[in-house]
């Protein structure tokens, strides 16, 4: 998974990508997984990180990953997590491991599919 080149200006630290009403996700890592620092809707250090990936283009589907990010912020994050997921990048399901609260329990993971994302929005 490769984010836009636009989105990491030169000589310094990448533009945030997403804005909530408190938080901000800001890539720090692109590849088979991106990693996207969370931090407060107006800058400082990043308080956590969501993992997106890999990525599996035939399924549309990518694995998320919340690490470290305080609880009063992951609704938010994992709701611009999937936002950038559905929207930016065209996958159509998000799988994790760990409980995220509002998605469905399937076969030892829980998934939040696009149709799900679009009628909760």
């Amino acid at each position: 998974l490769v984010l836009n080149p636009a989105l990491w200006p030169s000589g310094g630290r990448p533009a945030a990508i997403l804005t909530g009403d408190a938080v901000a996700l800001r890539p720090i890592a692109s590849g088979a997984t991106a990693v996207l620092a969370v931090q407060a809707k107006e800058g400082g250090d990043a308080r956590g990180a969501v993992r997106l990936g890999p990525v599996d283009r035939a399924a549309g589907e990518a694995a998320v990953i919340l690490d470290g990010i305080p609880e009063a912020w992951r609704d938010e994050a994992v709701a611009l997590t999937a936002r950038m997921a559905f929207e930016q990048i065209g996958l159509r399901c998000l799988v994790a491991a760990e409980p995220i609260p509002g998605w469905i329990a399937a076969d030892g993971r829980f998934i939040l599919d696009d149709k799900t994302y679009w009628e909760r929005t």
